[in-house]
């Protein structure tokens, strides 16, 4: 064998050990941005579920101070599985131009979503087997408001108890911008009042006529 031809069969050893190398590196790396995906994943997860642990201890904190029948308060509208949800209440949060401590405000945000919980789990908790009918991971939810005076910090003061509320029953894992599309809407009536609906994302397409109004505002 000549001296040529030995250094073109080590040339291409060495190319296919390298290529080799190459093709391992790829499989762990891939193998390393599954594992900071699911680590990520999971570190969301946790937040969430340490947040909603705030929001229950905060709860049973002032719980000899909330009505045990607040879930009264609460009119469910419309309901069917898997698809929509739809209720009714006269449960404001406070506007925070007023001149209420923060523990007044608490209690009053606490109220909310302890109603909203009670009577959304109503619906939602099977007692048979202790899951939930619902529990969807991303939706929209169109919050309907007919307002006496000014609305004061609309996006999170005013509409976060609602949806605390909603995900404490389990109707949605959590509220995320990326899982939850929030719509904002006046609505027509006599009395101060707020409808909220929360509509499962891939079936909105059978309320787009209900809601043609607002579409602008939402990728349906």
């Amino acid at each position: 064998m000549s001296r040529e031809t030995k250094k073109q069969n080590i040339e291409m050893a060495l190319d296919d050990k390298l290529n080799e190398i190459n093709e391992e590196l790829g499989a762990f790396h891939k193998i390393l941005e599954s594992q900071f995906e699911a680590i990520n994943t999971t570190l969301e997860q946790m937040e969430n579920l340490q947040f909603q642990k705030k929001i229950i201890i905060n709860i049973e904190e002032e719980e000899a101070d909330i009505s045990t029948n607040l879930s009264e308060l609460i009119n469910i509208i419309e309901y069917k599985e898997n698809e929509i949800i739809s209720f009714e209440t006269n449960l404001f949060p406070n506007n925070y131009h007023k001149m209420e401590g923060y523990n007044h405000h608490t209690k009053t945000k606490n109220r909310i979503r302890v109603a909203v919980l009670e009577k959304l789990k109503e619906i939602n908790y099977n007692t048979k087997n202790g899951t939930n009918y619902n529990s969807w991971d991303k939706a929209i939810v169109i919050f309907e408001i007919k307002k006496e005076g000014r609305i004061a910090d609309f996006d999170n003061y005013f509409m976060k108890p609602y949806v605390d509320g909603i995900v404490l029953s389990g109707f949605l894992k959590n509220d995320t911008s990326d899982n939850l599309d929030i719509i904002y809407k006046d609505l027509d009536s006599k009395k101060q009042l707020v409808r909220v609906t929360l509509i499962k994302k891939g079936v909105e397409h059978k309320y787009i006529k209900r809601y043609f109004n607002i579409k602008k505002n939402v990728d349906f």
